[in-house]
């Protein structure tokens, strides 16, 4: 039997981008046979159960000399996701033996993010029935009012920014989330009246011009502000 180390990247998107660096779950498995990318990995216990099974293709196989372990990567997009449903998503493959994390961090220096920040002192509230799920409508949350959200849902969203601050995902994007408690896709705002348009992107464009050491305040001031998804999915109880 070989060992192997899986991680799991989830690209929610939108907002993130499809591609780059996603939110990262791991396992680790026994296989009977050198892995290839050739190959994807399934069992009743990896995935939900749908007409037939999908699997998770492996890339970037690598096998550590030192720790005696193949190492790999896998990778899905949640396309369209609504704000109540992230959380549930992740949860699911919580129960199905991912976990929060990667097989980085047991290298020095590259451990994820998650691993070094913590988290702000309030705690996250309680999430509600309908706070939880992918109900008809719930799309329009990405696009309300902070003030028409519930304290759940929104710390769902600052979890979405704090995510993409922390990846380097679309953090444009991200910049202009915080700015305004809105997220637009680009068809979205194209069918806004111009107004809304042009400040949308006004502020995307004030994040790419500012200089890096501005950014890199920025993405500090993210994970001081928000808590990560791993909080906000654990408040779920």
């Amino acid at each position: 039997m070989f060992k192997l180390e899986l991680d799991y990247q989830l690209f929610i998107s939108p907002p993130m981008h499809e591609h780059g660096r996603g939110l990262t779950l791991t396992r680790s498995l026994e296989i009977p046979f050198v892995p290839t990318e050739q190959i994807s990995i399934y069992g009743k216990d990896m995935e939900e159960q749908g007409s037939e099974p999908c699997g998770f293709p492996l890339k970037d196989i690598m096998w550590d000399t030192d720790r005696q372990v193949f190492l790999a990567t896998t990778s899905l997009i949640i396309s369209d996701c609504s704000l109540t449903a992230i959380p549930l998503s992740i949860a699911s493959a919580l129960d199905l033996g991912w976990r929060f994390g990667s097989f980085l961090d047991v290298y020095p220096d590259c451990g994820q993010p998650r691993v070094r920040l913590g988290e702000p002192a309030a705690p996250v509230p309680h999430p509600r029935s309908r706070d939880i799920g992918d109900d008809d409508g719930a799309d329009e949350l990405w696009r309300r009012r902070r003030d028409r959200r519930s304290p759940y849902v929104n710390a769902v969203f600052g979890a979405m920014i704090r995510t993409m601050a922390e990846l380097y995902n679309n953090e444009a994007a991200a910049y202009v989330m915080d700015k305004t408690g809105k997220f637009y896709t680009e068809e979205q705002i194209k069918a806004e009246r111009y107004g809304a348009y042009g400040r949308w992107w006004k502020m995307h464009r004030q994040f790419e011009e500012m200089s890096i050491g501005h950014q890199v305040a920025w993405r500090d001031r993210m994970i001081k502000k928000y808590h990560s998804l791993q909080v906000v999915v654990e408040a779920m109880g």
